[in-house]
């Protein structure tokens, strides 16, 4: 656009003469103050010289500075308007600003500052001193109660060794597998206390020793002595009170004495021991006790007879009565001058016997005693007695058959144990069909047949010997080559 009073050639969008300030768009006040023409003039000049590509609002802002007082006003006031922040706007950004930092505490709570978990493993390895070395892996630092003793996890790891002794319960003397079970706490700092388990399996391989007079653990009796019965390994160390009674033992495990009383209660510790088992312990009490009526038995009296009559003898007052309970062979005998009787007891059980005497004086005073018989069924009513269990049913529920005398005929498929008279094989009863049929047996007699030999086996059922794989165990009574 050229200035119609200079004649200077200016740009389309100029509202005034870069040259003299002539006011060049209709509607504009004309600019007659000097100093504001030469501001003008400048800014014109920045313009003319700047890049065509200058931005609208670099442009917007050199006019600006050049308009009028009141219109630059009026711009401000509306860029001022147009950039003051909402109330809406300053709170969402608040809300932000606090949701970010509860999110960081949480993360910095939770996940990069949260204790580490605690972790746990362990394996469990026999010994050949009846012992199982455990070994338990945790975090590092960590303290593990076991049996009420504390261990810290050095470099993660605790080693301990356990006796399989007090795991055994003594009352049992047969070569078993139990389960064993270990409760353990393991506590770290900043994380809940963790409860756990460990378990194995031990194979109990105990001396065998088995009370067979007195039939109580608590004995009550007025005689001056006792007559203890026990059966144990022909091989065995026996030992009543630390006392060797090992020279009384017969070829065949049988032991009998007779023990003197001379407290108000005693206590007899028995221990049999022998080369490579577990030492086994079992404990007698016996009470000697005041009676109104004296009532002993005679030490010869057998505790375990083959026929079905038992003679019962011993002393009692000479002024007494003497009744029983069973059924008896004859009458009783009774000599006045010495107290000592006699009489012949019918037992009608096979096995166990219980034959209660009772001496009495007056109406008031009575002493009544017990003495247990064994009763050994014969080798023909035991043959007699055996039943045929299909194998299947045997193995899937020999529990139930607990007792029961059976009979199974099988080929000999592997002798375990042949050691002190005592035999462990394995009977495979499926050989004649093509099947694998396997029961665990134990003999407690001299074998003579050989892994191949076909043999016929009466024994009782005693459970699983392998409750995993259903393994069947049988105690052998009479074993006869095929």
């Amino acid at each position: 656009m050229q200035c119609p009073r200079c004649k200077a050639i200016n740009k389309g969008y100029h509202k005034y003469c870069f040259n003299c300030g002539l006011k060049l768009i209709k509607g504009e006040p004309e600019l007659d103050n000097y100093e504001e023409k030469q501001k003008l003039e400048y800014l014109l000049n920045q313009v003319e010289s700047a890049d065509d590509e200058l931005s609208s609002d670099i442009y917007s802002d050199a006019i600006d500075n050049a308009l009028p007082l009141s219109r630059k006003e009026r711009r401000r006031k509306n860029k001022k308007s147009y950039n003051k922040p909402k109330i809406t706007q300053i709170v969402l950004a608040s809300i932000g600003i606090c949701i970010t930092l509860v999110l960081i505490s949480y993360l910095l709570k939770n996940i990069y500052l949260k204790p580490e978990p605690i972790w746990f493993d362990y394996s469990v390895e026999p010994t050949d001193n009846n012992t199982h070395t455990i070994t338990i892996q945790t975090n590092q630092g960590n303290s593990i109660l076991i049996n009420n003793k504390t261990y810290t996890a050095h470099d993660g790891v605790v080693e301990l060794e356990l006796d399989d002794r007090q795991f055994i319960d003594q009352n049992e003397t047969e070569t078993e597998k139990i389960k064993v079970d270990i409760p353990l706490i393991i506590s770290k700092k900043g994380v809940k206390d963790k409860n756990l388990n460990i378990s194995y399996v031990i194979d109990i391989k105990l001396t065998a020793l088995k009370i067979l007079m007195p039939k109580d653990k608590d004995v009550y009796t007025p005689d001056d002595h006792i007559r203890v019965v026990l059966a144990t390994q022909p091989n065995a160390k026996l030992e009543i009170n630390q006392r060797d009674y090992s020279d009384l033992i017969d070829e065949e495990g049988h032991f009998e004495t007779s023990i003197p009383i001379t407290e108000k209660h005693n206590q007899l510790v028995v221990t049999a021991s022998a080369p490579g088992l577990l030492e086994n312990t079992k404990t007698l009490t016996v009470n000697k006790q005041k009676t109104d009526v004296k009532l002993s038995f005679d030490s010869d009296i057998p505790y375990k007879v083959s026929n079905n009559t038992v003679t019962i003898s011993g002393t009692t007052d000479k002024d007494a009565e003497i009744t029983t309970t069973s059924k008896i062979h004859g009458s009783i005998s009774l000599n006045r001058n010495t107290g000592q009787f006699k009489l012949d007891i019918l037992l009608e059980n096979i096995g166990e016997n219980i034959i209660e005497i009772t001496a009495r004086k007056g109406d008031n005073l009575t002493t009544t005693r017990q003495i247990n018989i064994e009763r050994e069924i014969s080798e023909d009513e035991y043959t007699r007695k055996a039943l045929a269990i299909k194998y299947g049913q045997l193995a899937a529920q020999a529990p139930s058959f607990k007792d029961k005398i059976v009979l199974y005929k099988g080929r000999v498929s592997e002798i375990i144990n042949h050691q002190d008279n005592k035999l462990i094989f394995i009977l495979d009863v499926g050989y004649d069909q093509g099947k694998n049929q396997p029961i665990y047996i134990e003999y407690d007699k001299k074998p003579d047949f050989k892994p191949g030999d076909i043999i016929r086996v009466f024994g009782n059922v005693d459970g699983y010997h392998d409750q995993e794989q259903k393994l069947p165990k049988i105690i052998a009574k009479y074993i006869y080559n095929f």
